[in-house]
Order: C-alpha cells, then sequence, then structure tokens
C-alpha cells in the first residue's frame, strides 16, 4: 500500500509547542503555521510509522491514524525549538486539531495493560500497580487529560492526568460529562416556559454546545469508534500505551457552515472534509489512534482484547451521555 498524498513539509526551522496536547509526554512540537505536529519520540514507533503503509497487519487501521509525513533530527537539521527535546529524532504527522477552530479534545489511554513483554520486573510491577489503581485494568481505559473551551472567552480550560487518575470505574461517566457539556442557558420549550441545565460536577455556564449539536457529535463519534473496533478486531496487533484521541468543534458559527447531515453513514476516512467550491468544511468530531511506541503485530494471537474492551467502555459512556442530554430535555417538559 501506497502512502496517501502529502501536504508539502513546512519550510519554515522553527518549531512551537504543540497548544493542542492534552496528553503524553510534555514537549510535542508543532509547525508555525499548526498543520503538523512533530513529536520527537523512540525509535519503535519511528518503526512503526515507517512500516504502517506496508505492514499488512496495519492496513485497516491506515484511516484512524494520523498521517504520516517525514522523520527528521532536530539537532542535525538545525530546528530552533522553544524547549530541549527529550529525543533527538521526531516523526512528523498531521495535526489533527489543525481544520478545528475551537476544538475539545481528549486523550484516552487504551488497553489493561500498560506494560509490553520487554519491560523489566521492576517496570512491570510499577505499570501493573497502576492499572489496578486506576480505572485501567477494570475497564481498558483511563482518561489521561483533555480540554474544554470556555464559551465566554473561547479560550480552553485544560485538565491534566491527575484527574483521570483519581477517578473510579464508577466516576467515568463524570468525565465523560465534564468532556462533553451541554450549553446550560438557552434550553426552552417551544413556550419559552421552561429552562433546564446540565447537571455536571462543575458549575459553569461559560462551557458546553446546545443539546441537539451535542447528540449529533456523539452519534457520529459512537458511528467512529465502531469502526475503529471493527477494525481491531480483525487486526492480530498489541497497542500497549496507544490511546484514543477524540476531537469535536465548538465554534457554533463554524458548526453553522456545515453541510447538513442525510442520517448516519459509515465513516470510511475520519480525516476527509466536506467540499464546498474552494472552501473545506471540516468534519464537526473526529476519533483517532494516537501514540504506538509500543505497537507490534502479534501473528496468529488474535486481537488485542484489553484494547476492546477499552473502545467497548468508551461506546457505553457514549451512549450514556446520549441519554443523560435526552433525559434533561425530557425533564424541561415535566
Amino acid at each position: 500500500m501506497t502512502v496517501p498524498h502529502q501536504q508539502p513539509l513546512p519550510t519554515s526551522r522553527t518549531l512551537i509547542l504543540l497548544a493542542s496536547q492534552v496528553g503524553g509526554h510534555p514537549g510535542v512540537l508543532s509547525s508555525e503555521d499548526g498543520k503538523f505536529v512533530v513529536k520527537p519520540t523512540f525509535d519503535s514507533e519511528i518503526t512503526f510509522y515507517e512500516q504502517l503503509y506496508s505492514e499488512p497487519a496495519f492496513s485497516a487501521l491506515i484511516p484512524f491514524i494520523p498521517r504520516f509525513h517525514a522523520t527528521i533530527d532536530l539537532q542535525a537539521d538545525n530546528y530552533t525549538l522553544p524547549t530541549t527535546p527529550s529525543h533527538r529524532r521526531a516523526i512528523v504527522i498531521e495535526n489533527l486539531c489543525y481544520p478545528f477552530s475551537k476544538p475539545n479534545v481528549v486523550d484516552i489511554k487504551l488497553g489493561t495493560v500498560l506494560h509490553d513483554d520487554n519491560a523489566s520486573i521492576e517496570r512491570r510491577a510499577r505499570r501493573e500497580s497502576v492499572a489496578q489503581a486506576t480505572t485501567t485494568s477494570e475497564t481498558g481505559i483511563r482518561i489521561i487529560g483533555f480540554q474544554v473551551h470556555d464559551m465566554s472567552t473561547g479560550c480552553p480550560k485544560k485538565t491534566d492526568k491527575v484527574y483521570g487518575k483519581s477517578l473510579k470505574a464508577s466516576e467515568l461517566s463524570e468525565g465523560f460529562c465534564l468532556f462533553f457539556p451541554v450549553e446550560t442557558s438557552g434550553f426552552k420549550s417551544t413556550d419559552e416556559s421552561h429552562e433546564y441545565h446540565a447537571i455536571t460536577s462543575i458549575p459553569t455556564s461559560s462551557t458546553g454546545i446546545p443539546s441537539s449539536l451535542l447528540m449529533s457529535i456523539l452519534n457520529q463519534l459512537k458511528n467512529s469508534i465502531g469502526n475503529i473496533r471493527d477494525a481491531l478486531l480483525g487486526s492480530e496487533v498489541r497497542m500497549v500505551g496507544a490511546s484514543l484521541l477524540i476531537i469535536y468543534e465548538t465554534d457554533l458559527e463554524r458548526m453553522k457552515c456545515l453541510p447538513k447531515a442525510k442520517g448516519p453513514t459509515r465513516v470510511v476516512d475520519p480525516h476527509n472534509t466536506l467540499n464546498k467550491g474552494s472552501i473545506q468544511y471540516p468534519l464537526p468530531c473526529t476519533a483517532n489512534l494516537i501514540d504506538f511506541v509500543h505497537t507490534k503485530v502479534t501473528p496468529n494471537e488474535g486481537h488485542d482484547r484489553g484494547v476492546i474492551k477499552g473502545l467497548d467502555t468508551v461506546l457505553r459512556l457514549l451512549d450514556e451521555r446520549l441519554q443523560q442530554i435526552r433525559d434533561l430535555g425530557n425533564s424541561s417538559f415535566s
């Protein structure tokens, strides 16, 4: 399989910190124009991306992985950097947030196992302890971090990994409630006499989009993540440490320009855009797999059960959030 069409690499040698980073090791970079993510990383992840388009075991996953453009040497190529990189070599991949104006972003670590087969006894013990102490072992996911835009300021509010590590399995729905907030003013019935508010663990009216838009996004995400699940069921790979990155638009003016959907469709390529003349209107949400330092082909071992368990948990939580929003709507008429 050939590498898909690539944009020209950035000509500027100046890199900046990635503003939308919500998880992973600090120091992920971006090109000045925001089109590319430059991630200093281990040789194992570089190898993964270099094999992505030639290894048959990965072919079904390609539509759900950021486009790979190049490997660069941050020192030899004389880049101007905002900080000292953790690794000399870096991958250049598409910035999944670039098409969005005000993206809400969440990084969800997938799988029930946090160590690979090559881990030392000490590291294995540490990672198993983390898995048991957090939601990882029981549910197959852990919320690493997220950002939610403040609609009054237009700026993102970030929640770091401390929050996700503090959650119990029964509290994951709270995290999804915070990441998918509904507008807390303006929910009115047709006679304008009823108003209701989203119930979340933080009392705020500055985040959230209208319930009809949010429900549409949740349904599209369910469809996309279901497709990722299908692809992984047929792939004999292990993805220790990989994440599900969910992004959705909160800029209501941008969303008003989006063509209206004609019902549910099967998403073949989550990177697709909808064209209207010379302007491209991105889909209002995407779900992608990221972070492949410990991803490898495992012939004759079947699919990664821990990762599938995690995706099933995400799908369940999306269903729960949809039902919560429906219940809020019903309560306005009671």
